[in-house]
Order: structure tokens, then sequence, then C-alpha cells
């Protein structure tokens, strides 16, 4: 799979199951990798931990992901261009004000396309040699 930079990333879903195969799969490609249930779960946990990426549903209760998105952006600017959105409602592409985003279901390489790229962006962090998984799996 080629050389990963290590990071911290947070994965926010309503859905149990997609969050934790989200966080497997990181973690087996050699991120640290928190979870949070909804948008206020992760809020909470952005105010005590730094983040390198947080890959967060768009749509989800109590706090759905651009109010988070919006919400930890004026706490931290930083967090501006380290968010990926997922989700599974495609007119949401057209709502999402240039945001990178991706649809659900998706295949796990496209999902770490997205994360790699945007930790690309932090050429600083040090690079590791993470080890391949099932690219086949498809998320439902």
């Amino acid at each position: 799979m080629g050389e990963r930079i290590k990071g911290k990333v947070l994965v926010v879903d309503d859905d149990k199951n997609l969050r934790a195969l989200c966080s497997d799969v990181l973690s087996i490609a050699g991120y640290e990798v928190d979870t949070a249930n909804d948008g206020m779960d992760a809020l909470d946990m952005i105010n005590v931990n730094e983040y390198d990426l947080v890959l967060t549903d768009i749509n989800m209760p109590r706090l759905d992901g651009n109010r988070l998105f919006e919400t930890a952006c004026l706490k931290n600017p930083a967090l501006k261009d380290r968010f990926v959105f997922m989700t599974g409602d495609t007119m949401s592409v057209y709502r999402n004000n240039n945001r990178k985003l991706f649809i659900k279901p998706f295949k796990v390489k496209d999902l770490l396309y997205h994360v790699d790229s945007v930790m690309a962006k932090r050429p600083e962090r040090p690079r590791n040699h993470a080890g391949e998984i099932n690219k086949s799996l498809r998320v439902a």
C-alpha cells in the first residue's frame, strides 16, 4: 500500500458497525484511532485531544457532521482542512460546500485514499510502513 503518515484520527458515526469497521481499517493501516457516536461526543473529545483528521458522517442525531465541522473549526481553525465527510445521502454531495466527501457504501481502498490524501498534507509527520489490508472488503 505504500507509506503512510502516522497520525491520530477521530471517527464519528452513529452507526456502530461502520464506526468499528473504519476504526479497525485505520488502526490496521497504522493510524491511532478514537471513535465517537455523534457530533456532540466528538466535540467533547476534540476539546481534550488533538486530532490530525476527523472522519465524520454527515447525518447524525444531536449534532450532524456539518455542525460538528463548523463548531470544531471555530474553536480550532487548524481543523478546517482536516475533516473528511462520509454519507449515504447523495443529496449531501450538493450541499457539502466543496468539502472532502465520499459516499457510503464505499470500498476500504476509498476510505484509505481519502484519509491518506489529507494526512499527506502534513509532510513533517514521520512516515511508517503500514500492513496491507483486504482491499475488496465492502461497507454496506
